[in-house]
């Protein structure tokens, strides 16, 4: 099992953080609502994967904060 999380900092010459980050788990489920097998039980799951998105917002650049944030929700959707 892996465990993390995420943490970001604005720095010391910026006035605000433009950096986002995500954490997630990939995982497959089954929700299994009716069967005649028992060993079937209520769900099944399946890990699949993690993913760490990482996206700096480049202080100082044009909308750098939104740019990064972008990065990070397309790649969530």
């Amino acid at each position: 099992m892996v465990k993390g999380y995420g943490l970001s900092d604005r720095g010391r010459r910026r006035d605000s953080n433009e950096d986002h980050f995500a954490v997630a788990e990939l995982v497959r489920t089954l929700h299994v609502h009716h069967t005649s097998l028992p060993q079937l039980g209520t769900s099944l799951s399946a890990h699949r994967g993690y993913v760490l998105l990482i996206a700096d917002g480049v202080g100082g650049g044009q909308a750098g904060e939104v740019a990064s944030g972008l990065s990070v929700s397309t790649i969530e959707d």
